[in-house]
């Protein structure tokens, strides 16, 4: 299960100003920088981003690695399953090989062709931020993304649960859009692209 806020968009300045925060600075690991590609793909008819799923193969410094997501429990929880991962279909038959894969999940990515629905190439700065009662990853992507000749920045701050109180995630990610003005961001970066996607040409 994957316990994740967003806030965006973030200017480089004010996340610089959450990583000099008092409170967080001391407790922030170095950082690590990874370089992202990610293919998103659906059947042609959408049948995945109706079911709010996202399949996706994506690059991480140049290994690869399968994801699927779909809805969890509560707004800011995703089911997640991955596995490195060099195409879409090796990704797809390791996916399927996973026991923990509910059959309603395995049934989706059997139910069709698929097809690319839209790319994401950004640069994300990955700190692990270790407090009482709490550890997560708090990062900071900047990128771009595109479907079908359109294109949309990413700029946003990622706070993602590792171990701990997923409540004292919640109220640090409402502190920090309080604070640094910071709007919270509740799409995810798949749902933005089908957006951007459906978006009539001018």
């Amino acid at each position: 299960m994957e316990i994740e806020y967003k806030l965006s968009p973030v200017p480089r300045e004010r996340l610089d100003a959450v990583l000099r925060d008092g409170a967080l600075a001391p407790c922030l690991s170095p950082p690590r920088t990874i370089e992202m590609h990610t293919v998103y793909y659906d059947t042609a008819d959408g049948a995945l981003a109706r079911a709010r799923i996202a399949l996706r193969l994506r690059l991480e410094n140049g290994a690869g690695v399968c994801t699927v997501k779909a809805p969890g429990g509560a707004p800011h929880e995703r089911l997640e399953y991955e596995c490195p991962a060099h195409t879409l279909e090796e990704g797809l038959a390791a996916l399927l090989a996973t026991s923990a894969l509910p059959d309603w999940l395995a049934q989706a990515l059997t139910a069709g062709v698929f097809v690319t629905a839209g790319e994401a190439r950004f640069t994300r700065t990955a700190y692990t931020l270790s407090l009482p009662g709490l550890c997560c990853e708090l990062a900071g992507d900047y990128g771009a993304l595109s479907a079908d000749g359109r294109m949309a920045p990413i700029a946003e701050l990622e706070l993602e649960l590792l171990s701990g109180d997923a409540g004292a995630l919640a109220s640090l990610a409402v502190r920090l859009s309080r604070d640094y003005d910071l709007p919270a961001q509740p799409l995810s970066k798949y749902a933005r692209l089908r957006a951007l996607k459906e978006t009539p040409h001018e």
